[in-house]
């Protein structure tokens, strides 16, 4: 037993050693990938030594970081697939952490660490297991709680028990924010539940910009009583309407526990719906390693200021293996974007960052949300360019260097 111990100890001390001499430390805020960042992972371990302590506290709280952020960009049924990793597999993913709080005494360590990820060795982590992952952060989406209660549709009313449930939600650390209106005298002028219902985009697109949203959620809910049991079973239509597939509708049910309150039913509905919002934005943003799509767009530029803003924002979407500048004037730039997918998440990652991508039948322009389209773009008729279509990538390809030289196309 002694020896084992000893054993343990050398282990933890020596990975320990390993995260000091890697130059895994606190990083600046504005260094980090915030999908790659576990913030304020608490850890609580009592060992011999406080430098023992400690040592393991760093170990759990690193394992336990990374195993959130696997859930918090891969699917949940990939969950049996994920590859058992040792605390030096782990060590080798993590970049950086940072220590809050930190409290010890002769034996025992508390704190609240924030981890930051290595995002390439991660992915080629899931990459070589085949496990699919998303990326794209979504804007914030607007939950509006349609409960129907004694024949009557309840939305802003105080008798609305789902809208209660809703504002319980406890913040999700995953790929979308979820807020929920208060139901102040704005939401009351701006919405009613059967303009949820029906739907009224317009009235559903403007409250969810008022409440600095983009897609909304109307989520509809309804307990009915299985008679064979007598349970209680809640009912849910979930239909979002924004930037995401528009009128996806998906119907479920919670079925209720012996003698289990309402209440308790409906936060668990309300987890249910929050969890399909979340896996619903990661299917539709997986990432495909190893395979290409290239996009080929042009964007009007209106000041050289904005083309750098149009540029940074390039080189932060996620499912952008790469893109290559074609050739540029002081109006226009062509460029070609290689999507890690299709050309439909490309398009809504890019609207993440306030950049729309509009098809045209030969074309692609991307323009900033809020300018117009300039005139000469809306009835342009350009030589076709190639569908795009899945591409191998270059065997070797600098992804330090977001743009390429620019250089004259070849002549048709």
């Amino acid at each position: 037993m002694r020896v084992n111990a000893v054993r343990q100890t050398g282990l933890v001390l020596g990975v320990l050693a390993l995260i000091l001499a890697s130059g895994i430390a606190p990083a600046a805020s504005a260094e980090r990938n915030p999908v790659y960042t576990v913030s304020r992972m608490p850890v609580d371990v009592t060992a011999e030594t406080a430098t023992l302590a400690r040592a393991r506290a760093l170990l759990d709280g690193q394992r336990r970081a990374l195993s959130r952020l696997l859930r918090r960009i891969t699917l949940a049924a990939d969950a049996p697939l994920m590859p058992e990793l040792s605390d030096e597999q782990i060590t080798s993913l993590v970049q950086g952490f940072e220590v809050h709080g930190e409290k010890t005494s002769t034996v025992r360590y508390l704190a609240e660490v924030t981890f930051g990820f290595k995002r390439r060795e991660v992915r080629t982590m899931l990459t070589d297991a085949n496990i699919a992952f998303a990326e794209t952060m979504s804007l914030p989406v607007l939950v509006v709680p349609v409960y129907a209660s004694a024949g009557a549709m309840l939305l802003w009313e105080d008798e609305n028990r789902w809208r209660e449930a809703w504002q319980k939600l406890s913040a999700r650390d995953g790929l979308v924010p979820v807020q929920v209106p208060l139901g102040d005298l704005a939401d009351l002028r701006d919405l009613n539940a059967d303009q949820a219902i029906l739907p009224d985009l317009e009235r559903l697109a403007a409250i969810a910009e008022r409440h600095g949203a983009r897609d909304s959620v109307v989520a509809q809910a309804r307990i009915t009583i299985d008679v064979r049991t007598n349970t209680r079973v809640l009912e849910i239509t979930v239909e979002r309407h924004g930037l995401a597939k528009q009128g996806v509708t998906v119907v479920d049910s919670v079925r209720g526990e012996a003698l289990e309150e309402v209440g308790l039913l409906l936060d668990r509905g309300v987890g249910r719906v929050a969890l399909e919002i979340e896996e619903s934005w990661k299917r539709e943003n997986l990432v495909t390693p190893g395979l290409e799509t290239r996009v080929t767009a042009m964007v009007p530029i209106s000041s050289f200021s904005r083309w750098l803003e149009i540029r940074r924002k390039l080189e932060g979407i996620a499912v952008l293996a790469r893109w290559d500048l074609v050739r540029m004037t002081t109006r226009e730039a062509v460029a070609d974007l290689w999507v890690q997918g299709d050309p439909e998440q490309l398009r809504l990652a890019l609207a993440q960052s306030d950049l729309e991508l509009i098809e045209r039948p030969s074309f692609w322009i991307l323009k900033p949300r809020d300018e117009d389209l300039p005139d000469a773009y809306k009835e342009i008729v350009l030589t076709p360019i190639p569908a795009s279509a899945p591409v191998a990538p270059p065997a070797t390809t600098d992804q330090s260097a977001p743009l390429a030289a620019p250089v004259v196309p070849p002549k048709q």
